[in-house]
């Protein structure tokens, strides 16, 4: 009926259009009777349009066809997407442990925002126990709960010896050293099989900022959903660079840790600490100390845990009540100013204790809470926060769509004279049993993936300070030196080389001598007999020196010459 009714209000204006040049026609050949039949024709359409008046027709059919497409889609990832739990899995919010007339009670789930519990035993002796029961998935584990315990001790549950998580049933017998407790687990509703979400966001300058700094990342996977807000701060492009950074960084996490069954605590905490350090590298090399606030959540199955620091925030609506569940880090800060009459007022300045890039260490705010089919979940940069309270988001998140209701509070926030960028994440839980169909979308300031080059913060030149400009090119100048150094001893080598005073090795070399024995042809010739000349002595006659005469020669005959050789005998 509603559909026939807007349809008969769209013809309606659709006839009075296209009727519109007869009418001026008419009018101007003084047949204003034809007219007023039309208007006769179309009185018993005019209750209708009044009472329909603030309709959009077309809008409606729209958003119809559009419910008739998701409905299509929902029935396509039926058979791909896996249950997250199981049929009827309950959402317990008391543990007991009953040990004779004494009844320990602890409180999970809705009613502490949290899905683990922790109690300690033998507080007054020297080893006190520490029993840590967290929510787990009752399909994959078996039971509702899982025991952990810290301290020494001889554990069991059901006969079985406790060691590391420990699955733990309703009417489970646990037993520690002597003392034995039966566990008692009390549930208040029953869960359907798994969330089905409905999101929408929105972010934009605002009013009076020429640039937006804000930066949101929407994620989606088969094991879970991350929603995250970064609110840049400093001013220029660095606020804009770190918040976009930090989502980026958390989208990294997301993906890769997702899949497995890790504690989100620590893959929060770790990566805000890795977002923080390249923050403070970033500003040791920038103009302005730049930093970011950075709230987000990641929701696996109906659980969600959420990493903040800053002053944006996040909402969680549940029973018509909107509950901030992140702490603001600022401080408030009271400073003069001169007045009209030279009067110094006295004003009030918010002060962020908490912020990405702002100190070398950072402490995260870092809470797990159970949620609820209904529930919402609102992100919100102090842009909105600041100006709208939680009893309007509250009742905003049940007259708007999750789709509509981030464009709707960035609209009221600039009518109310926001200064500030505006950003908002409208996440809703519905009670249908039917998967989630939408799906991220990129958008200007909205991220939905990342990349491995995108893992560093690297400012623009622009951004550089003059100590960094000149470090640089001290550094640049010893590099040269020691290039044209290095230069220069190869260039000197080369050349001693080429003259061969160095870097040759000595060849042996024979030097020829008087005596030195020709060398032999390759053809012996037979040896030829040689006589060897008999040197005949030369008598020289000295003249006589004295004058004495000489004396007479001997008359005797001369002896025969004396035969040598080899003595006989």
């Amino acid at each position: 009926m509603y559909l026939l009714f807007g349809f008969i209000g769209a013809i309606s204006r659709i006839t009075s259009v296209i009727t519109s040049p007869f009418r001026y026609i008419l009018s101007a050949l003084r047949l204003n009777w034809l007219t007023s039949l039309g208007t006769i024709l179309r009185a018993p359409l005019a209750p209708l349009q009044r009472v329909f008046g603030t309709m959009t027709p077309l809008q409606d059919l729209r958003e119809s066809y559009a419910d008739w497409k998701e409905e299509q889609e929902y029935k396509k990832l039926a058979k791909d997407m896996p249950l997250i739990y199981a049929p009827g899995a309950a959402d317990y919010s008391q543990i007991h442990l009953v040990r004779g007339t004494q009844r320990l009670v602890l409180h999970i789930g809705v009613s502490t925002f949290s899905s683990s519990a922790e109690i300690t035993l033998y507080e007054e002796t020297e080893h006190p126990l520490t029993l840590r029961f967290t929510r787990v998935n009752d399909a994959e584990y078996g039971a509702p709960f899982v025991l952990h315990i810290d301290g020494d001790c001889e554990a069991a549950v059901d006969g079985r010896a406790a060691h590391g998580d420990t699955a733990v049933k309703h009417r489970s017998r646990l037993v520690i050293n002597e003392d034995e407790y039966l566990v008692e687990l009390y549930a208040w509703q029953v869960l359907p099989y798994a969330p089905r979400l409905e999101v929408g966001w929105y972010t934009d300058k605002g009013p009076v900022r020429h640039h937006n700094e804000d930066a949101i990342a929407v994620a989606r996977s088969q094991h879970g959903y991350l929603f995250a807000v970064a609110d840049g701060v400093g001013g220029g492009e660095g606020g804009e660079l770190i918040s976009e950074f930090a989502v980026r960084y958390l989208l990294a996490a997301f993906e890769q840790n997702i899949a497995y069954k890790l504690s989100w605590h620590n893959i929060f905490q770790k990566a805000f600490e890795n977002i923080n350090k390249e923050a403070r590298r970033f500003g040791m090399q920038s103009q302005a100390m730049a930093g970011t606030t950075l709230t987000a959540v990641v929701v696996k199955g109906w659980d969600a845990t959420m990493a903040h620091v800053g002053d944006s925030r996040l909402y969680h609506v549940s029973g018509g009540t909107a509950r901030q569940i992140s702490t603001d880090h600022v401080r408030m800060v009271q400073f003069e100013a001169p007045g009209a009459g030279q009067v110094p007022a006295q004003l009030e300045r918010s002060i962020l204790t908490q912020a990405v890039g702002k100190d070398d260490s950072i402490t995260p705010q870092i809470v797990t809470f159970r949620l609820q089919p209904g529930d919402h979940l609102l992100l919100l940069t102090d842009g909105i926060s600041n100006i709208i309270t939680p009893e309007e988001l509250a009742t905003l998140t049940r007259d708007y769509r999750a789709a509509r209701l981030p464009r709707h509070l960035a609209q009221l926030a600039n009518e109310r004279y926001n200064a500030d960028n505006v950003t908002a994440v409208h996440v809703q839980f519905l009670t249908t049993k039917r998967r989630t169909a939408w799906q991220p979308v990129a958008e200007p300031r909205v991220y939905t993936s990342y990349q491995k080059r995108q893992l560093r913060l690297n400012a623009p030149k622009a951004m550089y300070t003059n100590y960094v400009m000149k470090q640089r090119r001290r550094n640049l100048w010893l590099v040269l030196l020691v290039l044209i150094l290095l230069v220069g001893f190869v260039f000197g080598a080369y050349r001693a080389q080429q003259s061969g005073l160095i870097g040759v090795q000595p060849t042996a070399t024979v030097t020829p001598t008087a005596t030195q024995t020709p060398t032999l042809s390759a053809t012996p010739r037979p040896p030829t007999a040689t006589r060897t000349p008999t040197p005949t002595p030369t008598v020289t006659v000295l003249p006589p020196t004295s004058t004495l005469q000489p004396l007479p020669t001997s008359t005797l005959a001369e002896l025969p010459p004396r035969r040598r050789g080899v003595r006989k005998g």
